[in-house]
């Protein structure tokens, strides 16, 4: 959940950076294709208005370009972030990975230990056990193997771990 809402974010971040610099380049393309202005002479209030308009676009973009570094900022930390988040979900899945490889692996080898045990000596064994566990053993064996086991266990039990058994498959 935290991972999708720093990918929402970044891409406000991004978004935002985008059209910020879109509008930017835009106004520098204009300011430059401009003749340069007539000079007028211009005093009084005007004068005053004018300067004083000055000074306050001169803070709006001075506010602007910290604005501008503050979002840059923030989108270069959710992108770290982000990075980040990335590399533990490929470790995390790899982990994953490696326990299932395992968790089989020992499966396969407590499934060629019933294997090699007489089928009545196996289904006296497998009959005590939980019958999920029991079902799961018996899909890692070969199909003979599992039928003679099945075969000495009691009905109902024998039923039940086959019903697990093809859910399962």
């Amino acid at each position: 959940m935290r991972a999708g809402s720093l990918v929402i974010l970044g891409a406000v971040f991004m978004s935002a950076f985008a059209g910020r610099a879109a509008v930017l380049a835009a106004r520098t393309v204009e300011a430059e294709a401009a003749a340069p202005p007539e000079e007028v002479c211009v005093n009084g209030a005007f004068a005053e208005e004018l300067i004083q308009q000055a000074e306050r676009l001169q803070a709006a973009k001075a506010a602007q370009a910290e604005t501008d570094r503050t979002r840059a900022a923030a989108l270069q930390h959710v992108n770290e972030r982000i990075d980040a988040y990335e590399k533990a979900g490929e470790a995390y899945s790899a982990a994953a990975m490696q326990a299932a490889d395992d968790e089989h692996a020992a499966a396969k080898r407590v499934a060629a230990l019933y294997e090699k045990m007489k089928p009545d000596l196996a289904g006296g064994i497998v009959g005590g056990m939980d019958p999920s566990f029991a079902a799961s053993l018996l899909l890692s064996m070969n199909s003979e193997n599992a039928s003679a086991i099945l075969g000495a266990l009691p009905p109902e039990k024998a039923y039940k771990i086959t019903v697990l058994m093809a859910d399962a498959s």
